[in-house]
């Protein structure tokens, strides 16, 4: 089941349009660890204090809109599809205290527009989206007092979106119904606890009607008000931490029905409240927090199809992520630095991985971190040491020596290739790979290294692998190299030809010959003798 749609719940994230939807996020394997790259910053206004997603110029990205106090007005930024932003527009809203910021398409055009509640006057200003990014006729609908927060929800099932705020100084909150072209009618406003901050909308009896849940900070209590169709009950109050000053809604412990997370400003800690399905709460049990936590989400941010929670400390400059465990308990915090004075957060999926990302409005540095869900890449080991036993010889190729690398993180992870430094890179080689498709949340991919030895000796480089994780990989490589390799005799080469006819000798001197014969006393044979004689020589016999 795709992560963050485990169970079909009655939500607000189910009633603003926008074009995340949770139920594209991407189920990792059990037991994978959620990390988010170092946040990228963007500057805002003057104090922003509520951030906002959707896709405003329907590209089919996320754009970024920021809702700033002091300067009272809105910034928006069009998303580029990778986790960055391009430049910022500022739009007014036409009254001070710009304090919360919701989208939805209040005029059914099909283009999102922008709901901002401002402090004096009491107000909310509704900003229609033109479809490409801009922001334009802006109408004002009164409600009572200093309003702290807006949020959207179909209350009354005509399929329009309505608003309600939170009233802080008239401790109300005021609902207004949506009518056609971006009209809303005058608000119906219902008591609550004392300085309302923050409002949750879901279907907390399961009748099919949206309810609200309101944080009340100083009263230290959540107020439920029921809807019965043609109206809401009388608050029902449940206690909290000190000075509840956020809240999410969300099936904590998987028994189907909703339940809320309050971040408690004052006491550093956040209420988990289980429903019972009835529209009652438990007693509230609290986890340790950062130092005043001021803004709060719940998501499958490790993709295990259980709700994990991310909070924002405005003391300390942080955002903490509590991975779930589905019965409504959490493990330990993990802390990730932003912007200064972190004040509110908002969940998507700002880079296309199929994972939830995180903004965040910094109120005192004046920006918006964005942090980016990020795989782990895991290397199987540490080291490869080739000729350990036998020294490759040089100019030789060793047999190759494989390698897993794990994606242990929630998000996807791409290998963009390998790079070889050190001493000898060029002494070693990739033989073989696996790694150049995306690789999921607990997938590994295979690597094969060879040893090319150039010179003799000991030889080392480190092989690294570049990769979209927060720290990419770096294997050590050693090796031992040997002299040059004898190769067999050769055969015997073909014989060579004939050499040239030698020079011709010195004449040699002119000599004569003279021969005579004589017959021997006695006898019938005759006796020939040759004298050769030189030239003015005596003879010789």
């Amino acid at each position: 089941m795709p992560l963050g749609a485990r169970r079909t719940l009655t939500t607000v994230a189910l009633v603003v349009a926008t074009a995340l939807s949770l139920s594209l996020f991407l189920v990792a394997s059990a037991g994978a660890v959620t990390t988010f790259a170092p946040a990228t910053n963007f500057a805002a206004g003057a104090e922003p204090r509520s951030v906002a997603l959707g896709d405003f110029n329907g590209d089919g990205r996320l754009d970024l809109a920021e809702s700033n106090e002091a300067s009272g007005t809105v910034g928006v930024r069009l998303g580029n599809g990778t986790g960055g932003f391009g430049t910022r527009t500022e739009f007014p809203t036409g009254g001070p205290g710009a304090d919360s910021v919701a989208v939805g398409d209040f005029n059914g055009d099909g283009k999102l527009d922008l709901a901002v509640a401002t402090e004096l006057p009491g107000a909310v200003s509704v900003l229609f989206g033109t479809g490409s990014g801009s922001f334009q006729a802006i109408a004002h609908f009164p409600v009572g007092g200093v309003v702290s927060s807006v949020a959207v929800g179909d209350f009354n099932g005509d399929n329009r979106p309505d608003l309600v705020t939170s009233n802080e100084t008239n401790n109300s909150v005021s609902i207004l119904y949506g009518g056609s072209g971006g009209y809303f009618y005058p608000p119906e406003e219902y008591a609550v606890g004392t300085t309302p901050f923050a409002i949750g909308v879901g279907d907390f009896d399961a009748d099919g009607d949206l309810d609200m849940a309101v944080a009340n900070a100083n009263s230290n209590n959540v107020s439920i008000l029921l809807n019965h169709g043609g109206g809401f009950s009388a608050p029902t109050n449940f206690s909290t931490g000190t000075a509840p000053f956020a809240l999410t809604v969300d099936d904590l412990n998987g028994d189907g029905n909703l339940d809320l997370a309050v971040a408690n400003i004052a006491s550093n800690d956040i209420s988990i409240l289980l429903g019972d399905g009835s529209g009652s709460f438990g007693t509230a049990t609290s986890i340790p927090a950062d130092a005043e936590p001021a803004a709060i989400v719940a998501a499958d941010f490790n993709g295990d199809e259980e709700p994990d929670l991310a909070f924002a400390n405005m003391g300390s400059d942080s955002v903490s992520l509590l991975l779930g465990n589905g019965t409504g308990s959490f493990g330990v915090g993990t802390n990730f630095s932003v912007g200064n004075a972190p004040r509110s957060l908002a969940i998507g999926d700002l880079n296309g991985d199929g994972v939830p990302d995180l903004t965040v409005g910094n109120s005192f540095s004046n920006d918006v971190s964005v942090l980016l869900n990020a795989p782990i890449a895991d290397p199987s080991v540490g080291s490869l040491a080739f000729g350990s036993g036998t020294a490759v010889p040089q100019g030789s190729l060793s047999p190759p020596q494989a390698l897993t690398i794990a994606n242990e993180g929630s998000a996807p992870l791409a290998v963009r290739g390998f790079a070889f430094a050190g001493t000898d890179p060029d002494d070693f080689l990739i033989s073989s790979d696996s790694c150049r498709a995306v690789i999921r949340p607990g997938v590994s991919c295979s690597v094969s290294v060879r040893f090319a030895p150039q010179a003799q000796g000991a030889r080392a480089a480190t092989l690294t692998a570049l990769t979209n994780a927060v720290a990419d990989p770096a294997i050590s490589l050693t090796g031992s190299a040997g002299p040059l390799p004898q190769g067999p005799a050769g055969q015997d080469g073909v014989a060579g030809a004939a050499g040239a006819t030698g020079a011709t000798g010195p004449r040699g001197r002119t000599r004569r010959v003279v021969c005579g014969h004589r017959k021997l006393r006695g006898m019938k044979k005759q006796r020939v003798v040759c004298v050769v004689k030189a030239r003015g020589a005596r003879a010789h016999r």
